[in-house]
């Protein structure tokens, strides 16, 4: 079983090997299945910052970034690869459009950072509705959260103009 702790950087999970220390949080927890009673850790405990990171313009002066080397996205939610097989087809499209491999790179990259920071969004909306403590019922949060999302149709992309 491979498991996943959140927690704030730079806290620690308690005394002793972290290994141990997260098992010792697994136990903690109200409800728990028996068999965690008797789990041992099977190797090191590796941890990740959560952390986004991008540039600002995953185009320059002929070099185009796709994937994780033109924004990371939290691995939490599953949607590294997805990204950059979007990525690859949005330029792949773009490329196939005309003559002008510049204009392409541009037209991938405004895409690429539009769709980013949707991804960022919904990212942060999942965080708050399933790691917010107590947060019990999501229906009331999911609601608030979808209200304060800008209103836009998704057949009318925003344009985004290089920094």
């Amino acid at each position: 079983m491979r498991s996943y702790v959140i927690h704030q950087s730079g806290q620690s999970l308690g005394a002793g090997a972290p290994e141990d220390a997260f098992i010792g949080q697994l136990r903690a927890f109200e409800q728990q299945p028996d068999w965690l009673q008797e789990a041992r850790p099977a190797g090191l405990l590796a941890g990740f910052e959560g952390a986004p990171r991008w540039v600002r313009w995953p185009h320059c002066r002929g070099v185009v970034l796709l994937g994780d080397s033109a924004g990371t996205v939290d691995p939490t939610f599953g949607c590294g690869l997805s990204m950059v097989a979007r990525d690859a087809r949005v330029l792949s499209d773009a490329l196939d459009d005309g003559d002008d491999w510049a204009a392409a790179a541009e037209h991938y990259a405004g895409e690429r950072v539009e769709r980013y920071r949707a991804q960022l969004r919904v990212e942060a909306w999942l965080r708050s509705i399933l790691f917010t403590p107590g947060a019990g019922n999501f229906r009331p949060t999911l609601t608030l959260l979808l209200s304060e999302a800008p209103r836009r149709s998704a057949r009318r992309p925003v344009r985004v103009s290089r920094p």
